[in-house]
């Protein structure tokens, strides 16, 4: 089965910038977004481990929606300055990562996914990952189509979407043609709701069925349909996504993960930008402290470790991220105060330490601190605290 990943670049985009706290890189430049993004690459690349992955991006243009109904997606905010400053970092991301970029003027995203999932989800060999929390990509879920929400760590296929919408993955598009959606401005029936749209589907099947057996709805229901049905065909048109974009995707050069992911380029990108917990994450033996190209200062005296605890405690938190050799526990890099600590446990007895961090009223930050500590908690064969017992913010 050969696994293919196409990722919404905005929807991801915005995402990682709320869910990761702020940050800066050396220069002062917010960069929390670029590096949330970052870090799910790196996860995919050791875990999910996709044949193929792809970053898709709107066009600026105008597209087909908006011309129709000037109101499409008009009651979005602005985009905050300190996300649209990361934007030229996210397609440097992609580029030092070899990972294919596509946009085509007059097309959202959406259109460009929802063609490639079409197309590769003909052939039974393919299984196709929409990496989204958009609802409207849920119409392409499907035998060998699935929605990856990598916040929500859901991997919706066909049980997953009925569950959501109460209406399976094909009337979807009648679905938001009813309820409308806020998100993009698509106004829907007035008064209808989730409810009412599932047991008009049920029933119906589809929005043209609907109106073909007006007859049989009884009262205001009725009344409320005739009144709308030009703006239900029209929001019916607005969540359809368009599968025949005149856009191709090269598998062979969306390979992922079967080259490695640490290039050169990437390495550099991340040093640049302070991102050096990805660098040991990825299983990378940290290099002598003496060369400040690593940006790391790794201490192996346990006195240093005594006074680093006392620092994070005193100051109340840091970020964390453990990396691991050979598929284990092999240390951690601790930030605090603008500066980045590596604790090998080759060179230093770290249970002490941990143990003392785990049982503080600290704050642990990153993304996926979670995945981190579960690496420690195996090394910490006898623990007995759990995820919830460790205070403070985990991402």
């Amino acid at each position: 089965m050969r696994r293919i990943f196409l990722l919404d670049g905005y929807n991801l985009f915005y995402r990682c910038f709320y869910a990761v706290p702020p940050f800066t890189d050396p220069e002062g430049n917010p960069v929390n977004a670029v590096f949330g993004i970052a870090k799910i690459l790196a996860g995919f690349h050791e875990s999910e481990k996709p044949d193929a992955l792809a970053l898709v991006m709107d066009s600026r243009e105008p597209n087909f929606r908006s011309k129709i109904y000037a109101e499409y997606k008009a009651t979005r905010d602005r985009m905050p300055d300190d996300l649209r400053s990361q934007e030229p970092l996210l397609y440097e991301l992609f580029a030092s990562l070899g990972i294919p970029t596509l946009a085509l003027g007059g097309f959202e995203a959406d259109d460009i996914i929802g063609t490639l999932a079409t197309k590769f989800s003909k052939e039974a060999e393919n299984s196709v990952y929409i990496v989204s929390g958009d609802k409207d990509l849920y119409q392409f879920v499907g035998e060998n189509v699935a929605v990856y929400d990598t916040m929500k760590r859901v991997v919706a296929r066909r049980k997953e979407a009925v569950e959501k919408f109460g209406v399976p993955p094909e009337r979807v598009v009648d679905y938001l043609a009813i309820v409308g959606d806020s998100s993009d401005n698509i106004p829907g029936i007035s008064g209808f709701g989730p409810k009412k749209a599932e047991a008009l589907i049920s029933e119906f099947w589809s929005l043209e069925s609907i109106y073909e057996n007006l007859e049989k709805i009884p009262g205001k229901a009725r009344e409320t349909l005739e009144s709308s049905r030009e703006v239900a065909f029209l929001s019916k048109t607005l969540a359809t996504i368009d599968v025949n974009v005149p856009v191709e995707l090269d598998l062979d050069a969306a390979q992922f993960a079967t080259r490695p992911f640490l290039t050169p380029e990437a390495e550099a990108f991340f040093l640049r930008l302070g991102f050096k917990s990805l660098l040991p994450k990825r299983d990378v033996v940290l290099r002598d402290s003496t060369n400040l190209e690593t940006g790391y200062r790794e201490i192996s005296d346990s006195k240093e470790v005594g006074i680093l605890l006392e620092t994070v405690i005193r100051e109340g938190g840091c970020t964390f991220s453990s990396f691991l050799e050979k598929g284990r526990f092999a240390g951690c890099v601790v930030g605090i105060n603008g500066e980045y600590v590596a604790l090998r446990s080759k060179t230093l007895p770290l249970s002490s330490f941990l143990r003392t961090l785990l049982d503080s009223d600290v704050t642990l930050r990153g993304f996926d601190v979670k995945s981190d500590l579960r690496a420690v908690y195996r090394y910490l064969d006898d623990a007995t605290v759990s995820v919830e017992d460790v205070q403070g913010s985990l991402f």
